[in-house]
């Protein structure tokens, strides 16, 4: 097969095992079975288009076996992933959409906060201003907007809209398990 005028770009992206094990569990949950050979030139999951991303999977299974395995994703299809994906693997997402510039960058769709950000809830919010705690977990509320459920220092956990809380400063989050999404604002 002839390939004229064709070139590839490489970049990689290493994630611990269990990052890469979570985001490997999501695309292959929306896969459709299939069974043969497959493709990385068209998407595995319309099996048409041109895929904006190719990713390889290479994680340990058992004592001694490793999978390696490959995803192909077209614009579309990585639009239907992608919010289960941001849940799974933010660090992920964010590498992807600023790498290789996906439609959900350009069209102006924010990530969230990284999990175990330290935040200070703002004065004007009644009985919890001025206190601080960490981000526990998040979901997506009318775009643009972010909610966060936040495990306060002093013990207890309550939930808030977005423009509610004040991100630190990251030299407060030292003991943070990842470094922050490259695409977080």
């Amino acid at each position: 097969m002839e390939q004229s005028n064709h070139f590839a770009l490489t970049r990689n992206c290493e994630a611990c095992d269990t990052c890469a094990r979570r985001s490997y569990e999501v695309l292959k949950r929306h896969q459709p079975h299939r069974t043969g050979f497959i493709n990385t030139m068209e998407c595995n999951y319309c099996g048409k288009g041109s895929p904006i991303m190719r990713l390889r999977y290479d994680i340990t299974v058992g004592l001694n076996s490793r999978t390696h395995e490959q995803f192909a994703l077209c614009e579309p299809c990585y639009g239907t992933v992608r919010d289960e994906l941001l849940r799974a693997s933010q660090e992920l997402v964010g590498f992807l959409e600023k790498e290789w510039n996906t439609g959900m960058a350009k069209a102006g769709k924010r990530l969230p906060w990284p999990t175990s950000s330290r935040v200070m809830i703002k004065h004007h919010v009644g009985k919890f201003h001025d206190m601080t705690g960490r981000i526990v977990a998040f979901r997506g509320l009318v775009q643009p907007w972010f909610g966060y459920d936040i495990e306060f220092d002093a013990g207890g956990h309550h939930f808030f809209h977005e423009r509610d809380l004040q991100l630190m400063e990251n030299s407060d989050n030292e003991d943070s398990h990842h470094d922050p999404p490259l695409g977080a604002h």
